[in-house]
């Protein structure tokens, strides 16, 4: 069959540039702090002035901590027993050749008269990537999803696993400001090597994964990271003021579109960076999204005489297969 769109388009995976794509804690959360501390909402005598009550919400936010200290110490728990369970079953008894004291008397019928010593390995450690959908269609689930993920964030706080929770969005770019975008030009800034090549996924240039919580953070860093994540949840759970309260939010940290298989694309960088720097040997990537992927394209050059060579982000025809040649993956 000589149609081209009879054959398969085999799509590689990509060398991500994570700097480019990594919203750092300390970015996001200077801007909400200039935003919020705009004369517009703490100056009285300013001619626009639109005061802002957190009362409410930070109460919320007060009473979610001291109910999810039992919750998280349970899950403490549990997961400390499976470890141990886990190392017991891995446990070895060996021999030292050393006499037992205790079974000298026993010499004449019975060999076993050495002292013996039970070898219980280490569990394993564990390492965590959480992926938050931060689009449009999570509006109303969005304050529960975030609930559960600081759930989360605090077991693994206190169980001492390292973890890093991102929000994939198409939105922050826009405010970001690390560079400009034209619509007629392929942007090549999230690929490790700058410029792509023909027959990879085309990141989207537009993709951000915005750093909410991580296993780096000191204390006093960490709880404001999740005071202020409870706070943006809160906002688009109420931001028609069903429960009495409602703010604005940096237009940066708005909701947008669902760049999920781009965010699939980067973790698969970001999985053995993260390995390499916590020495983890098992880690779960958990996606907490309610819906189907933006489409993602791949990087092509025209196939029409008379127009120019260069790649551009096209959409992917007829079967896909995946293919990533440093696993020799390959899938439909």
């Amino acid at each position: 069959d000589t149609n081209d769109y009879n054959n398969p388009t085999y799509c590689d995976v990509p060398d991500v540039n994570l700097n480019h794509l990594i919203v750092k804690p300390e970015v996001w959360l200077t801007g909400l702090k200039e935003f919020w501390g705009n004369e517009v909402y703490t100056n009285p005598d300013h001619k626009d002035y639109v005061g802002i009550d957190f009362s409410k919400v930070d109460a919320k936010y007060a009473a979610f901590k001291k109910k999810s200290n039992q919750e998280v110490n349970y899950m403490v728990k549990e997961f400390e027993c499976k470890k141990a369970a886990t190392a017991y079953a891995r446990a070895s008894v060996s021999k030292t050749g050393v006499l037992d004291t205790t079974k000298l008397f026993q010499y004449k019928y019975n060999d076993d008269i050495f002292k013996k010593i039970t070898s219980t390995p280490d569990g394993k450690s564990h390492g965590l990537i959480f992926l938050l959908d931060w689009s449009g269609s999570m509006c109303y689930q969005l304050q529960r999803t975030v609930k559960q993920l600081l759930s989360l964030a605090l077991f693994c706080r206190k169980a001492k696993i390292p973890f890093v929770a991102h929000a994939f969005s198409d939105q922050y770019w826009s405010y970001h400001g690390d560079y400009e975008f034209k619509s007629s030009e392929q942007d090549f800034s999230a690929y490790k090597n700058g410029k792509g090549n023909e027959g990879e996924f085309a990141i989207y240039p537009h993709l951000r994964l915005i750093q909410f919580l991580t296993s780096d953070s000191n204390n006093q860093e960490f709880d404001k990271c999740m005071h202020y994540l409870y706070r943006l949840g809160a906002h688009f759970q109420n931001r028609y003021n069903y429960w009495g309260y409602n703010f604005p939010i940096a237009p940066c940290l708005g909701l947008g579109g669902t760049p999920l298989n781009d965010t699939l694309v980067a973790v698969r960088t970001m999985i053995p960076d993260f390995k390499k720097k916590y020495n983890v040997e098992k880690l779960h990537v958990v996606t907490l999204t309610d819906g189907e992927s933006n489409s993602i394209g791949v990087l092509q050059r025209p196939r029409f005489e008379g127009q120019q060579a260069e790649l551009f982000r096209g959409g992917l025809r007829g079967r896909c297969v995946v293919r990533d040649k440093k696993i020799g993956y390959h899938g439909k």
